[in-house]
């Protein structure tokens, strides 16, 4: 099964960087560069252009993973939970992430969170995935991409698409954070004293160096064939 990693950014205004970006994309072929301002408050613009991406381009496409910078994934298990828990040739309605169930819409104004009666009337948001990862089929990527576009733009991308917009096309999530590491259990991987449950995916905002140890950390055990077989069942 192979792997294509690429990068979503919207416009930065630093000429410089651009020019870097613009290298990065000719080396490797491996930026999405949409045409928003590249912000906090447009991360579901940027969460759309990625969608629209795999509709047109990658039309061979199995499974998509869509997640933060700031998190780590343990690719080589993951690849072998698709092909060996899953299917070598895809599966539909595919949509597996950490689940937030019960959030507060935020009324106030100072947070980075804000939203206003008028853009949303409604107390709590549906149950929606948490943003920084989620394992999706095509198919989903389209239910989710084409109810989006029907509804009134929020920049909180996570509860709109995940959430909002799925409620709105009758698609349902899978709670995945039994394969998550928690924050709080970083040091425990870190010093070797970790053994729990087999992980997929570190904690969201983890810095270079928390994602590099956990790299070296699977790096220097065996890898499962499965899920299944990482847990004994």
């Amino acid at each position: 099964m192979e792997v294509k990693i690429v990068f979503v950014l919207g416009r930065v205004q630093d000429n410089n960087l651009q020019k870097d970006i613009e290298n990065e994309s000719e080396v490797y072929r491996d930026v999405i560069q949409g045409n928003f301002l590249d912000t906090y408050q447009n991360l579901t613009y940027k969460a759309m252009s990625a969608f629209k991406f795999v509709l047109y381009h990658c039309e061979k496409a199995l499974y998509v993973l869509k997640m933060d910078d700031d998190c780590f994934v343990n690719m080589p298990l993951l690849l072998n939970f698709l092909k060996n828990d899953l299917s070598v040739y895809g599966t539909d309605n595919l949509f597996l992430c950490n689940d937030m169930t019960g959030s507060p819409v935020i009324r106030d104004v100072h947070s980075q969170w804000y939203v206003s009666e008028m853009d949303l009337s409604d107390e709590f948001y549906p149950s929606y995935c948490s943003g920084w990862y989620a394992i999706l089929s095509p198919d989903v990527i389209f239910r989710l991409y084409e109810s989006t576009q029907k509804l009134k733009y929020l920049s909180i991308d996570d509860a709109l698409i995940y959430g909002i917009a799925a409620q709105k096309c009758n698609l349902t999530h899978t709670d995945f954070s039994r394969y998550t590491l928690a924050y709080r259990s970083l040091n425990l991987l870190f010093n070797g004293t970790y053994d729990s449950l087999p992980l997929l995916f570190g904690s969201p905002n983890m810095n270079p160096e928390q994602i590099k140890n956990c790299w070296l950390f699977f790096r220097s055990r065996p890898v499962a064939a499965s899920l299944r077989g990482a847990l004994g069942t």
